[in-house]
């Protein structure tokens, strides 16, 4: 299901917000965070059990149930011939004139996870498959400072790795275990620019001063491998390796059109 809300640009402002309800399921796939991972854990190439290929069925790891977006230009309303202040002086347009302000906002639920069998082959002789669930899986709360079970605190799945560590154990022969049964963070990220606009003394010519930011509030979201939550690493069981949204970045420029 996708919705769409647009407002063309008109009255000096525009915009487009978007929803999507989706789900995905396959047998083995790949998020495109992942393309670079080298990971002998990847489920995007392997078939566990051949045999019995709908084992390995599930949500597939790009899956993101809800997604929201949205995009937006508006042309400050001072000075020139807009809405407000249209009499200033020229100084006073040149200050309050020209200014414009854009974006984009992104938002989506968590991404599945899964939890790795570690060094051990059942089933497969080339990949080691997922653990099995034996026990109540508790909550994802995607904590920033969990507490390690090996000591220390770090980003993690889960608010008790321990206690979450307990729920799952290696898979038996024939077994390929559970596959992409959690879920980890999603994406939230605000990108924004600033743009003021000096009309020059030539016919159609224009200096545009632009000031813009990537991720604006600098938010955090973790993103782990399959590797990240190995049933035989305990004292890192559930600790996310990577950030899934880039920090925050600034960058200016100046254009001239004519």
């Amino acid at each position: 299901m996708q919705w769409t809300l647009r407002k063309r640009f008109s009255a000096g402002y525009q915009f487009d917000l978007n929803y999507s309800l989706s789900k995905s399921t396959d047998l083995a796939s790949q998020g495109e965070q992942d393309l670079t991972d080298s990971s002998g854990y990847s489920s995007a190439w392997v078939i566990g059990n051949s045999w019995d290929r709908k084992l390995q069925r599930a949500v597939s790891d790009f899956d993101m149930r809800h997604q929201l977006n949205a995009n937006w230009v508006i042309e400050v309303p001072f000075g020139g011939e807009t809405a407000f202040l249209r009499r200033l002086g020229r100084l006073a347009d040149v200050a309050f004139g020209g200014w414009q302000v854009s974006g984009l906002w992104r938002f989506t639920t968590g991404l599945p996870l899964s939890v790795g069998n570690g060094a051990a082959w059942p089933t497969n002789w080339c990949c080691s498959p997922y653990a099995e669930v034996v026990g109540p899986i508790p909550e994802q709360t995607n904590t920033k400072n969990g507490k390690l079970v090996g000591g220390g605190h770090g980003p993690n799945v889960f608010d008790d790795p321990q206690v979450a560590l307990e729920s799952f154990d290696n898979a038996y022969p024939g077994s390929i275990g559970v596959r992409n049964n959690l879920r980890g963070h999603g994406v939230f990220s605000i990108d924004l620019a600033v743009g003021k606009r000096f009309h020059l003394p030539f016919e159609g010519h224009s200096l545009q001063f632009r000031a813009e930011a990537f991720n604006l509030t600098n938010t955090v979201r973790f993103n782990a491998t399959y590797g990240s939550a190995v049933v035989t690493q305990a004292a890192t069981f559930g600790q996310y390796s990577r950030t899934l949204v880039p920090a925050r970045v600034l960058q200016f420029g100046l254009r001239y059109e004519f």
